[in-house]
């Protein structure tokens, strides 16, 4: 399978997980976690997820995502340093920087959501490295802003397949 392209780095998928949480557990959120190839989770200082929540986007806009994310943040480390960085209607960044958090690592992340009509699209980097070099965060903005949200496959019905080899 190819993976996906997000830096100059290899990267490897160490964890793909389907989730069921929330009010709809039919939705089956799914994370996709990597790290950078030949690296350890417990040892490697960046890692990067891709989730995807399927459906919702009815019933959400990009504040409801960003503050669902800084809420539970938030809640286990109150204080946690939050900035929204820039907004469209249908996409959203933000970066977070936690330090002296019991229970967790001092980490700088930022997080570009997308909503599709398919779902909610999160595209997470998180460093272990602090504070996050302005160089590096200008970077992985634009790194996270090249990647696509997979289009749905359509399904061809026995006739359009038919027609289309005519």
């Amino acid at each position: 399978t190819a993976q996906p392209v997000f830096d100059n780095q290899k990267w490897q998928l160490i964890s793909k997980k389907l989730h069921s949480y929330g009010p709809s557990k039919l939705n089956n959120p799914q994370t996709d976690t990597y790290i950078p190839l030949n690296s350890k989770l417990e040892n490697s200082i960046e890692i990067l997820q891709i989730e995807f929540i399927p459906g919702q986007t009815k019933r959400i806009t990009t504040d409801v995502v960003e503050n669902i994310s800084k809420s539970d943040i938030m809640s286990m480390c109150p204080n946690t340093i939050w900035k929204s960085v820039e907004q469209q209607y249908d996409e959203i960044i933000w970066r977070f920087s936690i330090k002296n958090c019991p229970n967790h690592n001092d980490q700088s992340g930022i997080t570009r959501a997308v909503l599709t009509k398919q779902g909610i699209h999160l595209f997470h980097y998180t460093s272990k490295k602090l504070p996050m070099e302005s160089s590096v965060f200008m970077q992985w903005v634009k790194n996270l802003k090249h990647i696509t949200p997979p289009q749905p496959q359509r399904t061809l019905t026995y006739q359009q397949k038919i027609r289309m080899n005519q």
